[in-house]
C-alpha cells in the first residue's frame, strides 16, 4: 500500500490579520477626503438630472391636458422633516425657508363660473386698500361655508367678462396657515377683492343689484401622485433662484426673506411654496410666490446646490466659498420663457471683484440655453 503524506496548510496569524486590517484602514482614511468631493458632485449632478426630468414631465402633462400644469417647490421649513423643526415644535431657522428638497406636481383647476348659466356675483365697490366686497353669489355651491374651503386667499376673479382681474382675500387680510398648519381658506361670504397690481387710488366698481357673471381662477393645487425628493445633501437654493431680472442677492425673486423698509427688523418671511406653471403650448405660464400670479415673460433659473451653503454659511472645507452660486460643483437649471426649453449648466466661475455676481454666474446658463442646452 502506498502511503500518502497529508499536506499541511498554514493559516494566518493574528498579527498578520491585524497588519492587513491596519493597512486597509489607512487606505480608507486617505481615500475618503479624495472621494468625498466627487461624491458630493455626483449628488448635485444627479439632483439636477432628476429636477430637469421632473420639469419636463410637468411641461409634457400641460401639453397633454390642454391646461396649465406646473411644479410645486415646497420650502424645507414647511416639510414634515425632523431636521426642519416643523414636527418637533422647535423654532424653524429662517434659512430653512431658503431651500427646497421636495417637489410636487401642481394641477391648475379649470375656471369656475357658477353651477348654472345664470350664476351671478354681487360686489359692493370700494377704493384703496380696502377694495370691494363680494357679498353674494347665486347658483354657486362655493358660496356656502362648507364649500368655500375650495377658494383660497390669492385666487383671482373676473367680473362680467371685462378682462380685469381682482384678488380674492379674507376680510382680515390674513394669509398663510392656521394654527394647525393647514392653508387658510377664504371662509364664508363676504370676501374682500382688490385689483391685481393695485394702485393707491384703485377703485373696485359696484355691480348691479342683480349681480354680474363671473369667473374664479383658482391657484394650482398640490398633487401627491408623483413626488420628487432630491438625493443626498442636494437642495434648490431659493435665495439665488429666480427670474432673469433678479440679478442681485437682494432682489432674488424666490428669496424667502424680504424687507419692506430696508431694515432687517421689518423683514417679512415668505413661507408659502414657489409654483411655476407651463402653458398648454409648452411655454412658461405663471409664477406663484406668496402673492398674485405673475405672468412669466423671461427665463427662470433654479440653483441646485449644497444644503450647508444655503444662507451664506462658510464651507468648512473651503472658507473662500460662501454661497452656492460661488461653488463650481453646483448647477443652474434654466427654463426658457417662450419655448419652455429646460437646460442644466455647471456653475460659472465668478470674479471676486464682480459687481453683479449672480448675473455673471447665470451667463453660461443663458449661453447654453441659446445653444440648445442639454
Amino acid at each position: 500500500m502506498r502511503y500518502v503524506r497529508p499536506s499541511t496548510t498554514r493559516g494566518y496569524t493574528l498579527v498578520e490579520l491585524m497588519v492587513v486590517i491596519a493597512v486597509a484602514l489607512m487606505i480608507t482614511v486617505i481615500a475618503i477626503p479624495v472621494l468625498a468631493p466627487a461624491l458630493r458632485g455626483r449628488q448635485i449632478r444627479e439632483a439636477s438630472r432628476e429636477l430637469t426630468g421632473y420639469l419636463a414631465a410637468a411641461r409634457t402633462r400641460a401639453l397633454q391636458l390642454g391646461r396649465p400644469v406646473g411644479v410645486w417647490i415646497e420650502r424645507f421649513g414647511n416639510t414634515n422633516n425632523p431636521l426642519s423643526g416643523s414636527t418637533s415644535g422647535t423654532p424653524i431657522p429662517p434659512k430653512f425657508y431658503e431651500m427646497s428638497v421636495t417637489l410636487f406636481m401642481a394641477e391648475t383647476p379649470p375656471p369656475y363660473a357658477g353651477d348654472t348659466l345664470n350664476a351671478r356675483m354681487v360686489v359692493v365697490g370700494g377704493a384703496g386698500i380696502n377694495g370691494g366686497r363680494i357679498t353674494q353669489m347665486s347658483n354657486s355651491v362655493l358660496a356656502t361655508s362648507k364649500n368655500s374651503r375650495l377658494i383660497r386667499p390669492g385666487d383671482l376673479v373676473k367680473l362680467g367678462q371685462q378682462g380685469r382681474f381682482y384678488i380674492i382675500q379674507r376680510l382680515d387680510n390674513s394669509t398663510g396657515k392656521d394654527d394647525n398648519g393647514n392653508p387658510l381658506t377664504i371662509g364664508p361670504l363676504p370676501w374682500r377683492i382688490t385689483p391685481v397690481n393695485q394702485l393707491v387710488n384703485s377703485v373696485v366698481p359696484s355691480t348691479p343689484a342683480e349681480g354680474v357673471s363671473f369667473q374664479i381662477f383658482r391657484q394650482p393645487t398640490k398633487s401627491l401622485s408623483r413626488v420628487l425628493q432630491l438625493p443626498g445633501n442636494a437642495v434648490i437654493d431659493l435665495q439665488f433662484s429666480g427670474l432673469q431680472s433678479s440679478t442681485t442677492q437682494t432682489s432674488s425673486t424666490f428669496d424667502a426673506i424680504s424687507s419692506t423698509s430696508g431694515s432687517s427688523s421689518n423683514n417679512i418671511l415668505k413661507q408659502g411654496p414657489v409654483i411655476i406653471t407651463f402653458q398648454p403650448d409648452g411655454s412658461l405660464g405663471a409664477l406663484y410666490n406668496g402673492g398674485a400670479p405673475v405672468r412669466l415673460a423671461e427665463p427662470v433659473y433654479l440653483l441646485v446646490g449644497k444644503r450647508e451653503k444655503v444662507g451664506g454659511d462658510p464651507a468648512p472645507d473651503d472658507p473662500e466659498v460662501v454661497f452656492n452660486f460661488q461653488d463650481p460643483e453646483n448647477v443652474w437649471v434654466a427654463i426658457g420663457s417662450q419655448s419652455g426649453l429646460i437646460t442644466s449648466t455647471e456653475m460659472a466661475a465668478v470674479a471676486p471683484d464682480s459687481q453683479t455676481p449672480i448675473q455673471d454666474s447665470r451667463l453660461f446658463a443663458r449661453q447654453a440655453q441659446n445653444q440648445g442646452g442639454r
